[in-house]
Formats: C-alpha cells, sequence, structure tokens
C-alpha cells in the first residue's frame, strides 16, 4: 500500500509517490531537519524482512554512499522507522531518458552528449569497485538543463542474495518482483547482459553492454533486443543481434563500432573499460564538429607506466615529444622592421579573473588570439577585435584553472578542479571532453607541440595525450628540493619547471642524465624562441639567454617588465610568433582585500586597516585583537609572510610581529600572551611562537622534514598540546605536539586519509577537522580527543575548515555553493552541536547569512569572536562603488624585437 502524503519516517515527511520500480516505490519527502527535498525509497519486503540481506544492504549502502560524482544520484542515508527500511537518496527533477526516447529517436550529437554523460558516472563507479548492474533508461534522468544523473547505482548488486555459486538471473531486483509488473521485468530483461541471462559471474563489462542498449536505443529510437515476453527478450539478448538497419543513415562509423563492441556477446571481446568507450565517443564528438569523421578506429592504445629506473625507455618517449616540439620552438630570426606596439585590453566590470594560483590567461600559437578564465567563464578575444567572447560550454566551470592552449590553436586545455580532472574545449565552445586525471593535486600543466600534456603532481611530472589515456610518470623531483610547478617541454625532450621550494627557484630535468639541475631563483619559466629563458621574481619578469644543448643559463638576469599579477606563478604567456599578453598586478584587485566583522543578521562592518593580501584571520581569546598573515607583493605591503597583529579598537596601528621568510598561518595560544605561527625563516620549516606585544624573540617549537613544512591550527583549551598540520608533496595530515614531550609528536589518525584544519573544542574533548577517508570530495569529521578510534562525518557535501562556537555549541564550516547563475561561491553553513555524555551528535544544519567573503582553497579566512559574530577576509571595494574596478591584459605585440635588443643572445 502506498504511503500517503504527511506520513512520517523518522525526519523524512513524505509528499506524493513518484515511482514504483521493482528495487521498491519513491516517494519525494521533505528533509524537516536540513529542509531540503529528497527522494525516499521504501525498500521491497524480501530485504526488509531478511536479516542478512538486511545487514548486507547496510554494508553495501554505506559503500555507495561514498560515491559522490555529479553524474549519479547521490544516496543520503538509510532510515528505519515504524517496520520499514528506506534509502534517502538525490532527489533530481526532470524525465528520465525512457520518457526522453518515447518522444522518438534522439538526434546524434546529443546523444552522444548524453551517453558521455552517462559513461562518466559508469567510470566513477567502476573505479571504485562499484558496478551498477541494472542500468536503463527508466534509471536515468536527464534534468532541465541537459545533466545526466544515474539512479540506482549498484543497488543490483545489494539486492543479490549471497552464494558461493553462480549468480542466477532470476533473482535480480526486478526479474524477482510479482508477475503483475511484466513491464518492469520486461523492461529489466532488454538491458541484462549475455552472461546475467545465463545466471554467470559479471563484472563491470556488463555495465558496458547495458550502456550499448542504452546508446542503440537512443540513436534508433527502440530497444535494441525487444520481444513480446521476457523469455523472447532473453532469448534475443544470448543468440541474436540487433536491428542494425534501424540506426540512423550516416552514423559515423567509429561510433557503430562503439556500439558493436559493447554488444559483443563474449565477455572477452566486449570493451573492458568504459573510460576507453567514453574517449572513443568524445573523438566522435569532435570528428562530428570539425567535420572530420573518420573510417572505423584503432584500438586506443595506452601508454604503460614507467618504473623510475627504465631510463631507456623514458628516452625514447620523450624523444618522439620532442621530434616534434624541436621544429616549433626552435630559434628563428626576427625581422628588425617589425614595430613593438602595446595596447589593453580591459575586462567588462562584472568579470574578474578566477584561480590565479596558476595560469588565467593563454594566447594561441600563432599570437591572434588571446584566452583568458573569468568568474563568468573561459572568454576568447581575437587581437584584431576590441570584442571578446564566451567560449559556449564553459560558463559554469566554478573549479576551472590552468587555461592552455592546444599547438593548432583549435582547442582549449584546462583544469576542472571540482571533477579534479583534465579537460579540454573546443575554442568553438560546446561538450567539454575529459582527458586525463591528474591523481592529485595538480600544481601546473603546458600542452606540449606533440599533442600531449605535460603536468604536475606531488612530487612527479607525468605526461598524457591530449587524446586520453593513462597518464605516465616522466620523473620524479626529490623530496628535500620542493615539489614541481608548470611543467614545459624545450625543443630536444628535456623537461622546464619551478620548483615551490624557499625561495621558489627554476629547474630542468634532463632526459639523457635523468637528473635535475637547478637553473635560478624564481618561478613560471618560458623558453622562447628567440634563445631566452623568461621568468617571474616577486611582480617582475626577468630574461636570460639559455643553452639547449648544455642546459644552462648565459649572462645574467635581466629585469625586462614590471608589475605582473604573480600569486603562485606569474601571469603572462608568449606565442611562438613573438606576442606578449600578461595580467598587470597594479589593477588587479582579487588580492587587495580587508577584514571585517560580521553581525549576526550578516551585516558587514569593515575594520580600519590598509587594504592588503590578507589572510588567516585569527582573534585573541579576549576578542580585543586580531593576528593576520599577508602575503606575496601588493601595492601596498611589499613583505611577503608576515605576521601582523591589530587591535579591534583600533586606537593603534597595526605591527608586525613576525617578519623574514615566509610567516604563515597565525593561531593564539588560549591565554592570549603569545601567538604561534608557521616559517621558513631559518631555511627550514617548522612552527614558532612569539610574544604577542612584540617582546622577545621566536622560538623554534618544531622542524619539518626536508620537503615538508609545518603550520599550526589549534591548541589545548590547557595551552600544553597543540595540532599542526604536516604539508608533504600531496599529503596532509594532522599531527599534535604535546609540550611536556616536545620531542614525540603524533599523527592523529594513521592511514592514508587527507587531513587538514583541525580545531578542538573549547572544553577539550574534541577535535573537528577536515579529511578525504576514503572519499571523493572533502568532508567534516568530529571524533574524541585524545583519539578513541570513533569518528564522526558530519557532513555529506563538500566542506572544509570547521570553527567551533566559542561555548562549544554549534561548529561552521565553509561550503561552496552555486548561485542562480551557476557560479560557484563560498558560502559559511553551521550546525548545533548536542552534547550527550561520551556521545558526539548534530542537527539543525543551516546555511548562515553571510556571502561575499574571500575564500582561498587552502586557507581559513574566517574566524569567530568571542561574543559568536565572525572575523572574516572580503574583496575591497572602491569606496562609493559596488562593483570592482575592471581589470585587464595587457597585449605587446612584436614582442620579440623588444627582448632581443634588452638581452642580445649572443
Amino acid at each position: 500500500m502506498a504511503l500517503e502524503s504527511g506520513t512520517r519516517l523518522g525526519p523524512y515527511r513524505i509528499s506524493a509517490q513518484i515511482g514504483v520500480g521493482g528495487m521498491g516505490e519513491v516517494y519525494r519527502a521533505t528533509d524537516t531537519n536540513l529542509s531540503r527535498e529528497v527522494a525516499v525509497k521504501i525498500l521491497p519486503e524480501a530485504v526488509a524482512n531478511d536479516a542478512d540481506r538486511l545487514a548486507r544492504f547496510d554494508r553495501e549502502a554505506k559503500t555507495l554512499a561514498t560515491l559522490s560524482h555529479p553524474r549519479i544520484a547521490g544516496i543520503y542515508g538509510l532510515e528505519k522507522s515504524a517496520g520499514r527500511m528506506a534509502l534517502v537518496m538525490e532527489l533530481v527533477e526532470g524525465p528520465t531518458l525512457a520518457d526522453r526516447i518515447a518522444q522518438g529517436p534522439i538526434p546524434v550529437e546529443e546523444a552522444l552528449g548524453l551517453a558521455i554523460q552517462i559513461a562518466e558516472g559508469l567510470e566513477a563507479a567502476h573505479e571504485k569497485g562499484i558496478v551498477h548492474r541494472d542500468l536503463k533508461p527508466a534509471n536515468i534522468k536527464v534534468t532541465p538543463d541537459g545533466v545526466v544523473k544515474v539512479l540506482d547505482f549498484g543497488l543490483a548488486k545489494v539486492f543479490e542474495r549471497e552464494s558461493s555459486g553462480a549468480i542466477d538471473a532470476t533473482h535480480s531486483p526486478t526479474l524477482s518482483m510479482a508477475a503483475t509488473q511484466a513491464g518492469v521485468i520486461l523492461g529489466t530483461a532488454a538491458y541484462m547482459s549475455p552472461e546475467q541471462a545465463k545466471g554467470r559471474p559479471t563484472d563491470r563489462r556488463t555495465d558496458i553492454w547495458a550502456f550499448g542498449c542504452v546508446l542503440f536505443e537512443m540513436l534508433a529510437g527502440r530497444q535494441s533486443f525487444g520481444a513480446p515476453d521476457v523469455t523472447e527478450v532473453l532469448a534475443a539478448v544470448v543468440r541474436a543481434e540487433p536491428d542494425w538497419k534501424s540506426l540512423p543513415k550516416g552514423l559515423p562509423p567509429r561510433l557503430r563500432e562503439v556500439l558493436e563492441r559493447c554488444l559483443e556477446k563474449e565477455q572477452g571481446r566486449r570493451f573492458r573499460d568504459i573510460g576507453d568507450v567514453r574517449a572513443d565517443l568524445e573523438r566522435v564528438v569532435t570528428q562530428l564538429r570539425d567535420g572530420t569523421v573518420e573510417g572505423p578506429a584503432t584500438s586506443a592504445v595506452h601508454v604503460r607506466s614507467r618504473p623510475p629506473w627504465q631510463l631507456a625507455a623514458a628516452a625514447v618517449i620523450v624523444a618522439v615529444v620532442a621530434g616534434a616540439a624541436a621544429w616549433v620552438l626552435k630559434p628563428a630570426p626576427v625581422s628588425e622592421t617589425l614595430p613593438v606596439v602595446r595596447f589593453e585590453h580591459l575586462l567588462e566590470a562584472a568579470r574578474q579573473f578566477r584561480n590565479t594560483e596558476l595560469p588565467v590567461v593563454a594566447i594561441s600559437p600563432d599570437g591572434r588570439h588571446v584566452v583568458y578564465n573569468t568568474n563568468e567563464g573561459l572568454f576568447l578575444r581575437a587581437l584584431d577585435s576590441r570584442a571578446s567572447r564566451v567560449v559556449p560550454g564553459t560558463e559554469n566551470i566554478g573549479g576551472m584553472t590552468n587555461v592552455m592552449y592546444s599547438p593548432d590553436g583549435e582547442w582549449v586545455g584546462y583544469w576542472d578542479g571540482a571533477a579534479n580532472e583534465f579537460m579540454k574545449i573546443s575554442v568553438n565552445g560546446g561538450i567539454p571532453v575529459r582527458v586525463a586525471d591528474a591523481d592529485g593535486v595538480l600544481d601546473g600543466a603546458s600542452w606540449a607541440p606533440d599533442d600531449r600534456i605535460l603536468f604536475a603532481t606531488g612530487q612527479r611530472v607525468s605526461i598524457v595525450s591530449a587524446d586520453g589515456g593513462e597518464p605516465e610518470t616522466l620523473f620524479e623531483v626529490p623530496t628535500e628540493m620542493g615539489f614541481p610547478i608548470l611543467p614545459t617541454l624545450l625543443p630536444g625532450g628535456d623537461v622546464l619547471f619551478s620548483l615551490f621550494a624557499t625561495p621558489n627557484q627554476i629547474a630542468v630535468w634532463s632526459v639523457e642524465s635523468d637528473e635535475v639541475h637547478v637553473l635560478t631563483a624564481g618561478s613560471g619559466a618560458t623558453y622562447v624562441p628567440t634563445g631566452h629563458l623568461v621568468y617571474g621574481i616577486d611582480a617582475s619578469l626577468y630574461a636570460q639567454p639559455f643553452d639547449l644543448d648544455g642546459l644552462t643559463l648565459r649572462g645574467g638576469p635581466v629585469p625586462i617588465l614590471d608589475g605582473v599579477l604573480t600569486d603562485i606563478v606569474s601571469q603572462y604567456a608568449v606565442s611562438g610568433a613573438g606576442s606578449l599578453v600578461y595580467v598587470p598586478g597594479d589593477v588587479q584587485l582579487t588580492r587587495e582585500l580587508a577584514l571585517g566583522i560580521v553581525e549576526r543578521d550578516g551585516t558587514v562592518s569593515a575594520l580600519d586597516m590598509p587594504p592588503g593580501a590578507y589572510s588567516s584571520p585569527r582573534a585573541s581569546p579576549d576578542g580585543e585583537r586580531v593576528a593576520v598573515q599577508t602575503t606575496n607583493a601588493t601595492p601596498y605591503q611589499s613583505a611577503i609572510g608576515t605576521v601582523w597583529i591589530y587591535d579591534l579598537s583600533g586606537d593603534t596601528a597595526m605591527r608586525p610581529l613576525a617578519q623574514g621568510g615566509a610567516n604563515q598561518h597565525p593561531i593564539w595560544t588560549p591565554d592570549g600572551e603569545r601567538v604561534t605561527f608557521g616559517s621558513d625563516r631559518d631555511g627550514t620549516w617548522g612552527i614558532y611562537w612569539q610574544p604577542a606585544d612584540g617582546s622577545g624573540v621566536a622560538e623554534r617549537l618544531t622542524t619539518a622534514e626536508p620537503g615538508a613544512r609545518h603550520w599550526p591550527e589549534s591548541w589545548s583549551p590547557d595551552g600544553r598540546t597543540l595540532t599542526y598540520q604536516v604539508l608533504t608533496g600531496d599529503d596532509l595530515d594532522v599531527w599534535t605536539l604535546s609540550l611536556d614531550a616536545p620531542d614525540r609528536p603524533t599523527p592523529l589518525i594513521d592511514g592514508n586519509a587527507r587531513q587538514h584544519g583541525s580545531i578542538l573544542s573549547p572544553d577539550g574533548r574534541w577535535i573537528a577537522y577536515g579529511s578525504t577517508e576514503n572519499l571523493p570530495a572533502e568532508q567534516i569529521f568530529v571524533q574524541p580527543f585524545p583519539p578513541t578510534g570513533v569518528e564522526y562525518q558530519v557532513t555529506q557535501d563538500t566542506a572544509a575548515f570547521p570553527v567551533w562556537a566559542p561555548d562549544g555549541s554549534a561548529l561552521s564550516y565553509r561550503r561552496a555553493v552555486s548561485n542562480a547563475a551557476g557560479e560557484q561561491a563560498a558560502a559559511l553553513f553551521q550546525v548545533d552541536v548536542v552534547r550527550d555524555g561520551a556521545r558526539f551528535s548534530w542537527r539543525n544544519e543551516r546555511r548562515l547569512p553571510i556571502g561575499g567573503f574571500q575564500a582561498f582553497g587552502g586557507l581559513r579566512d574566517y574566524d569567530i569572536l568571542p561574543d559568536g559574530r565572525f572575523l572574516m577576509v572580503f574583496p575591497l571595494r572602491p569606496a562609493g562603488s559596488d562593483e570592482l574596478p575592471p581589470p585587464r591584459i595587457d597585449v605587446v605585440l612584436n614582442w620579440f624585437e623588444e627582448l632581443l635588443a634588452r638581452v642580445p643572445v649572443d
């Protein structure tokens, strides 16, 4: 019997039934705790009344709940109420793919766009070992804006009865339902793989078969194995071929081949990896867009990973790359008659550059077009035009960074930080094409002349085909040298890159010796065809002649340009044709920031402080002072890594506390007497503390291992225990240090989970932190302190940087949300903390009425004052203006003329 509107299942209030299927009844419901709409699936009695299967369901559902991907409808939790077992899921609006197909065949390009999204969801699940087993159009939703969401992911496995023998196909989730549901039975049978139909063991290739059935049906408007009853359907699945003639005429041969390989009846002849299917479909999209449809494709070639000792193999691989690079980047004569021309390109007032830690601007190889990354998407401008246009398909990609041009100028590559993968898109717009996953935090990438992408993660520099495939490690940088940033390929196959160290350095990897050599101080180096190395130091560009054969610099560094926006890298790009584009630092205000106090109603009161590159503000325990850091050079403050103290009364000017080197992440001791901070002032990273009044000297508390960094995070209420972050390459870990045993620091949690942003509760009994523990995205966790092994996951959506209320009654954290235009912005959320003896629980998650604050990825740019108000960093806006002044891109045509005149090569 269907549930009536208003029925309560725990905190969920049923609104209406929205579906009935073999896996249960589905209802729209309201989560009264979080005030959000959800889908609630009431599970079949066969599951609810079977203790063994119920226990298995509980285990499997917890695994499925870790599967977070934009193409998969998420699982929020299990609810056991009134004798019912219910699965709480993301509510996805829009019709199913079955509804769309019922209207007729889907045009080829639209079908490809939907199929690629389905494949992305399958790929994400398969990588976690989760197989759908019941993929069909009825289990795929298409939202009104064309986004695919796969439903019931992995539940077929959950519903199977465990057995040591073969799987019985009649016990699939829909075939086991009552005979009165013939339509449901028939619907599932049409997508079952031959091995399922025969009752044999299944694996991810079962999903690939079902995917082929779905794609066929989208194109043909009819099932690939349709028949009047389930017996005939299964017989057709095992013995018959689809009606290939029902496919549209003129279907690209490669697409027909993909379908045939998906629907191979023998598992061994079928595609083994859905990622290969996706890559082939993306090639078809490219061919259709470019009008270069080819004949049947050959199988994708994957480059195997190279062990570090296989130098000879690496030399062969890089030699292939170098062959293409040599003729593109070889020094060429420059005409003496070309005039040097300068002009500006102003961004519209509503647009701002975003994600400036990596390149935001790129110039086409022929020097005719510029593309740049803004809060409204990628914009393209022809340099012979005054107008710019958005690249269609990039408008809502908030995590985009590291913009780069393809060698032929037809594609733009970028890193999608939200999806954690490399993407490329035609300069004319369209569907973004996935290239590869970087398997770690990206530290810069470049597109090589032979159509491969070099990128850095952790200590590794890797390379991958721009057509997709398995990345291959070229080399690793020793930990004690720092970690590599923004690698680029040199003619000859060697690799130029920066080292994130103290100070930053320019280095080169020799393919012949397989060794890394440091060239000079600086970052963001580029080799240009004039024979120069161009690189940044602070906000200036320098140039030196560079010997490609000996991999050595000649002469000394010559400053050639001042006032370039510099974050981790300098924001400039050079074309092989001799044009320079750069973002000036004097007009870019996204790092010119102010501190403000936010009232409970969201009202902001700016503090009387000069604007600067502020981050990590921390209120003193008495609420009368602020410790804050500034980083990088700005028009207002040239010191790098300074910790400041500011009196909130405004009676005195802010004063520097810690200078010299990079001084970062200040926190107060509980008595307010000292400020603790991380620093490399003595050449090695460690944690120091210093009297807040400026008296005395800084004393070292920890010393990091070579290549690692230490940053303080939280003190215990008694001031005897410090939690701090240890950053080593890609690894983030929280450690604790007791002042009673300073020589014996210990990790907070053993294992491979990334943790950071730790903070102890006001009573010292609990510790909150962000972690990716077996999860695809960071979440907030809480556990007892000292740790007992018990751990509570507070959030289900991506969240970071928890902060306790002064009395411990609430926990706040930062989350990325989308606004009405689909842009990503930072927001604060809060839950109430229920203190019940030794148990920790929470309730009433809500978004706080605070917006517009600055949020840098790896820093907590807010704090809570003792009276409960928030202290936050905000972008600076000019007096009397609601908008930031428009930033700009400066363009220098025929720049090589000027470069050669100022820095002769001979």
